[in-house]
């Protein structure tokens, strides 16, 4: 929804499909985003109930940087960059709404991320939750 709407927007400052495209790929990532950030911020949070004061909210923000970095950071950046523009580009040739063709191309991006993101997930869960775990652990002894 925030790429269609960022699009919309787009088309009233500027005529160049390009930077309308751009605009609304970048606006559809921000949304997307905003949703994990949260999850994670909660996630975290939770699982590091242990800490206090700033040395938990600094804990929690540099794991939730990392866990996203690992679950979509290469995806995302293909993906904004290359694959949704094209899409959205490429979903013009079959519709003459701007709107639709936001719509359609956003959509079409989505599955290939649908596709590529369990991958990246599963490095996550390897990577920083597995770690993490240990670390809660450790902590746990040392009491």
């Amino acid at each position: 929804m925030s790429g269609v709407v960022g699009g919309s927007l787009a088309s009233l400052w500027t005529a160049d499909i390009w930077k309308i495209i751009y605009v609304a790929s970048l606006c559809d990532v921000l949304g997307f985003y905003g949703y994990f950030v949260i999850r994670d911020l909660i996630h975290f949070s939770k699982k590091m109930h242990h800490l206090v004061g700033l040395n938990k909210y600094v804990a929690v923000v540099w794991t939730t940087i990392q866990a996203l970095t690992v679950e979509f950071g290469v995806s995302e950046a293909v993906d904004t960059v290359f694959v949704r523009p094209a899409c959205i580009f490429f979903a013009g040739k079959f519709v003459d709404s701007l709107l639709l063709q936001c719509l359609l191309g956003i959509a079409f991006s989505d599955l290939w991320m649908m596709g590529v993101c369990p991958l990246f997930y599963r490095a996550r869960m390897r990577l920083v939750e597995q770690k993490l775990q240990h670390k809660v652990e450790r902590k746990v002894e040392s009491m």
